[in-house]
């Protein structure tokens, strides 16, 4: 079902600096990175496409709260995505995500520091069942740490 594109994929995730415009489509497509072969990249070695659509749930100075739908299902491809578009993923070292040191406000300083984490959330799942055809979907609630960095941010 996956490999079909049948499952739907939402993500939430928090984000340096406030895309513009706040509800788009990314249309890149996404390949090893000609550089370091362990990370993925647009345009890099054998892309596929991937389109990435987000909305800005949400905005904090410096910051944006992002719903995110996958409509092709890379490798990385969020971080990958939000990273191209120069708003990458809070805490994900490999693709930029990892900006603290230039946040002045000491507490939300001292949040991202000690965040660990990406801030990128696998919310919802959806497809229909295999043999019912019934619609199903599942809701995963959103971790505590990333709850706490979000009312931090959000004070």
């Amino acid at each position: 079902m996956f490999a079909n594109r049948e499952v739907a994929k939402t993500y939430h995730a928090l984000v340096w600096g406030s895309p513009d415009p706040p509800e788009s489509e990314i249309r890149s497509p996404i390949g090893r990175c000609r550089q370091n072969p362990t990370r993925m990249a647009v345009g890099g070695i054998r892309s596929r496409p991937a389109i990435t659509r987000y909305r800005t749930l949400a905005t904090f100075p410096g910051f944006a709260w992002l719903e995110i739908e996958l409509l092709t299902g890379r490798t990385h491809q969020v971080r990958v995505h939000m990273q191209a578009a120069n708003h990458p993923v809070v805490g994900d070292a490999v693709y930029g995500g990892v900006q603290w040191k230039g946040v002045q406000d000491t507490a939300r300083r001292n949040a991202l520091k000690n965040f660990h984490r990406h801030a990128l959330h696998a919310s919802v799942l959806a497809f229909l069942h295999p043999v019912t055809g019934e619609p199903l979907s599942f809701t995963a609630e959103l971790p505590a740490e990333l709850a706490g960095l979000l009312e931090v941010l959000r004070a």
